[in-house]
C-alpha cells in the first residue's frame, strides 16, 4: 500500500505542478469579474456581520439571501448575469431587519474589499517561497 500511496503522491505533485506552470494572473481581467457580481462575493462577510450581532445563523442567512437573490434579479431583468454595482449593498441597507442589526459603517466595513484581501500579498510571497512585505 504504501508504495501505492507514494506513486499516488508524485502523480498528484507532478499534476498540480503542470496545472500552476506558466499560469498567467492577469489581475484586471480579476477585479472586472469581481466588479460583475455586484458585490455579492461580499455575502458571507455580512452574514457573518449579522451572526456577531446575536442573530441566530439560519436568520441571518435568509437575510442575506433575500437581498441576493432580489439583486440577482434585478439585474436579470437587463440581461445582466450577477447583480448591478452596488445594488446588493442598497438592498441590505434598505432592509429594515439588516439595518436594526447593521449600520452603514457596519455594512460598509464587510463591503471592503482591501480588508478582505490584506493577507493576500504575505500569502502569495510564502507561495512563492519569497520574504513576505
Amino acid at each position: 500500500a504504501m508504495p501505492d500511496a507514494t506513486i499516488l503522491a508524485d502523480f498528484m505533485t507532478v499534476r498540480a505542478t503542470s496545472l500552476v506552470d506558466g499560469l498567467v494572473v492577469h489581475a484586471a481581467r480579476m477585479r472586472s469579474n469581481l466588479e460583475r457580481t455586484g458585490g455579492l462575493y461580499f455575502s458571507e462577510a455580512v452574514l457573518l456581520a449579522l451572526v456577531r450581532t446575536g442573530l441566530p445563523r439560519q436568520e441571518a442567512y435568509v437575510m442575506v439571501q433575500r437581498a441576493a437573490l432580489a439583486a440577482i434579479a434585478e439585474a436579470a431583468v437587463d440581461g445582466q448575469v450577477g447583480a448591478k454595482p452596488g445594488r446588493f449593498r442598497a438592498l441590505l441597507g434598505a432592509d429594515s431587519e439588516v439595518a436594526s442589526r447593521l449600520d452603514a459603517a457596519a455594512l460598509d466595513a464587510a463591503f471592503d474589499l482591501d480588508h478582505h484581501l490584506r493577507h493576500a500579498p504575505a500569502i502569495l510571497a510564502r507561495a512563492l517561497g519569497e520574504d513576505a512585505p
